[in-house]
Formats: structure tokens, sequence, C-alpha cells
């Protein structure tokens, strides 16, 4: 690996991990962390670790242990039992599901994947329906920390 890739990557790392560092809300590591990982963050993880380049490495093991951390004071907010794996959807359906038991919320989830199963879409189509869906529900939830959502969404 040259040596201009090498301190490109480890610049973008020394970025990520500086932009989940200086955050001092939760919510709003974890909307941050939401947005890298749709991006790809994982697979940009992986290939990062083939490079096996110590300050890569180092920069690695600090953003995994940023994420460690938000996860685990996220699972301290919620019921540990069910959110194992915030990177797992099923992990995330069963907390959202126990978060909703008993209330009226639940109808409303269950509304929202039953319109979810009437996309017809495919491929890129389909994922662009998804991503439109993220970024309503972001604007709506993020809307206090982000602002402007509401106005974008009238």
């Amino acid at each position: 690996m040259n040596k201009f890739l090498t301190s490109l990557q480890t610049a973008n790392l020394l970025l990520i991990n500086g932009i989940l560092e200086k955050m001092d809300e939760l919510d709003m590591r974890v909307h941050h962390r939401a947005m890298m990982e749709a991006a790809g963050l994982q697979a940009i993880i992986r290939q990062c670790r083939g490079f096996a380049v110590e300050s890569i490495e180092k920069q690695l093991n600090l953003l995994q242990q940023n994420l460690d951390d938000d996860e685990q004071k996220l699972k301290e907010q919620m019921d540990q039992e069910i959110l194992r794996d915030l990177a797992n959807p099923e992990d995330v359906f069963n907390a959202l599901k126990a978060k909703t038991q008993d209330s009226k919320a639940r109808d409303y989830l269950l509304s929202m994947m039953q319109h979810l199963l009437l996309i017809r879409e495919e491929g890129p189509a389909l994922a662009y329906y998804f991503q439109i869906i993220d970024g309503a529900v972001t604007d709506l939830v993020m809307d206090k920390q982000l602002g402007g959502g509401e106005a974008r969404l009238g």
C-alpha cells in the first residue's frame, strides 16, 4: 500500500473518530453512526483492516471502541436482553416491539411495517424508497438536535 493512500485512510478515520468523540449527546452519536452504517461503514472497516497498517489499525480500534461504548450506553437505556446488537435488524425490531408493547404506538409500528411491505420496487429503486423513509424518520426523531426537519416535512 502506498504512503499517500495510508495517510488518506488514516486521516479519514481520524476525522470519523473526531466527529464521534466531540459529540456529547448519545442520540447524536447514534444518529451519525446510523448514517455511516447506511453509507457502508462496515465494508470500509473490513477493507481497511485488510491493509494491515499500524496507524490505520490504531484508528480502527479506537473507532470500534467508540461504537461499542455507545452501543453499551444505548443498551443500558433499553432492555439489554432485547437489544444485543444495534447492527442487527432483528434485535432492533425486537427492541422496538418491546418498547411499544401495550401502547397505541404498537399499532402505528405495525401499520408502518405493513405499508413497507407494499413497496413493490426492487434493486436500486427499493433502496431509494427506504432511503427516503429513513430521511423522513430521521428528520422527525432528530429535529430538536438537528433542526429543520419539521420545515422540510411541512
